[in-house]
């Protein structure tokens, strides 16, 4: 019978490396979430604008909601794309 001896010293570093690995693989969740989110929103977008007209700098904001937070201010999206968005802001 072997008798193995564990300290204190051991679980540490077993439980730093568990929380870096738990760290990393939240992260890559979170970055594939918002990933797929933002090309669900290009899509609604796409299809969102064969159906309707709207002004050319509505469209530029429209695209560049993702990295523009002022983008959420044109009234004209606000009007037109409500369910886009919603979309938008769970990129942000």
């Amino acid at each position: 019978m072997v008798i193995t001896v564990f300290t204190m010293t051991d679980a540490c570093i077993s439980e730093l490396t568990l929380e870096r690995f738990g760290n990393a693989f939240a992260i890559s969740i979170s970055l594939s979430l918002k990933i797929a989110v933002g090309i669900a929103y290009t899509q609604f977008l796409w299809m969102r604008l064969q159906k309707r007209s709207i002004s050319l700098g509505s469209i530029n904001d429209s695209f560049d909601i993702s990295s523009n937070l002022y983008a959420f201010f044109n009234f004209e999206l606000i009007r037109k794309l409500q369910l886009g968005l919603l979309v938008a802001l769970m990129l942000w």
